[in-house]
């Protein structure tokens, strides 16, 4: 594939969130809006239709937008990004990036990484006026890079990027890491499927807490706060189940009500005279159960 095309639709990509930040309100909530969808999905069809480069874009391709966003919109001299943040949204975001842009029009993906740059370089300030403070060695023999452009982004902290220490383990251990706001969400998104995954925090920890919520609602089937999940109520709304390899198909659950559908199967009867149906679909309802009839609960 000809990548000049690609080129067009990854600035896409760029202009629709970096026109959106420069008129935005300090505390502002980036969330794709009615406008924005309708932007993009013209957008996406006219670079398809009219551009002069013909060659197909596949799915496949799509994910390389994510990189490149990292790589050439935000962070071009890879100063806050590492590795193992481009590995993990490539992993996360990467197989629904098409219908996003193509179909939806949705860029609420452009808008999550960015988050977690501002994040990262509101950390990276704050830690250079506490350096600042300090007093500096100018004798040691040390080097900077002022110009990083041509390198990959630097490879994650140790926490991230040792496997051993990311896999559960049955029994009384717990690793306790020690990070700064940039971290704990590279440090979320890096995690594996959970069973579930807590928060202990007050209210004025809500505010970091939220930056979390959506990373973590895709890590773990149970999300608490402020309490410990050894207890799993029987009741409607518990889940305990998760992501892969937390479970083996994180679309069910092991406890709680909605269990059932773990050992269901649903079957379509179309156009089947009453008297062949079973006894649970016959117009009469003979078995006086409640039953969904033309998306209206009745008995």
């Amino acid at each position: 594939m000809n990548s000049r095309f690609l080129s067009p639709a990854k600035h896409l990509l760029f202009s629709l969130l970096l026109a959106t930040a420069v008129h935005a309100a300090p505390d502002r909530d980036f969330k794709t809006t009615p406008v924005m969808k309708l932007e993009t999905r013209t957008l996406v069809q006219l670079l398809e239709v009219y551009h002069y480069n013909k060659d197909a874009v596949t799915p496949a391709d799509f994910p390389q937008l994510i990189s490149d966003y990292m790589r050439e919109g935000l962070d071009p001299y890879r100063l806050f990004f590492t590795a193992e943040d481009e590995k993990n949204f490539r992993a996360q975001y990467g197989p629904r990036v098409e219908t996003d842009l193509a179909y939806l029009g949705n860029i609420d993906t452009a808008f999550t990484i960015f988050k977690a740059y501002e994040d990262r370089v509101k950390a990276r300030v704050a830690w250079i006026n506490e350096e600042l403070k300090k007093d500096y060695d100018f004798t040691k023999q040390e080097t900077y890079a002022p110009d990083r452009s041509k390198s990959d982004f630097p490879a994650s902290g140790w926490v991230v990027a040792d496997g051993e220490l990311r896999e559960e383990v049955f029994g009384p251990l717990a690793v306790i890491v020690r990070a700064d706001d940039g971290q704990r969400r590279a440090i979320a998104l890096a995690l594996e499927g959970q069973l579930t995954a807590t928060l202990m925090a007050d209210a004025d920890d809500f505010a970091e807490a939220a930056s979390l919520m959506d990373v973590l609602e895709h890590r773990a089937g149970r999300v608490l706060m402020n309490g410990v999940p050894t207890g799993v109520e029987v009741c409607a709304a518990m889940v305990h189940g998760g992501p892969y390899p937390a479970t083996s198909d994180g679309r069910s659950t092991s406890v709680g009500t909605a269990a059932i559908e773990r050992f269901t199967r649903r079957v379509c009867w179309q156009n089947v005279p009453d008297g062949l149906l079973p006894e649970a679909l016959r117009e009469g309802n003979p078995l006086g159960i409640l039953r969904l009839v033309d998306g209206v609960p009745m008995r």
